[in-house]
């Protein structure tokens, strides 16, 4: 890869970017299961779990200096960013 890829193995990013865990009303959300299905229809199958199983994701940029220059969170299971949204925040920060 051309840059790092961080992990992140005691979550104190994840706590540090507010990002959430699915709860009760995560899991009554009907997006959950329209992104379930959509997923299935790609052909996607659920793999074995690992980690936490109630970590949902998040994307976070940030810049040379270390500073959060942009942040999405997920807001149910299989939400993410579109990826034209995340290479636009991306040049914005390259770019500024």
């Amino acid at each position: 890869m051309p840059f790092p890829c961080l992990v992140d193995a005691d979550m104190r990013l994840y706590r540090a970017l507010d990002l959430r865990r699915v709860g009760l009303r995560t899991v009554l959300d009907p997006a959950t299961y329209l992104n379930y299905w959509r997923a299935w229809r790609r052909g996607a199958r659920q793999g074995d779990v690992t980690g936490d199983p109630r970590q949902l994701s998040g994307v976070a940029l940030l810049d040379a200096d270390g500073r959060l220059r942009w942040r999405y969170v997920s807001r149910t299971i299989g939400d993410y960013p579109p990826l034209p949204d995340v290479l636009a925040a991306l040049h914005r920060i390259v770019r500024p």
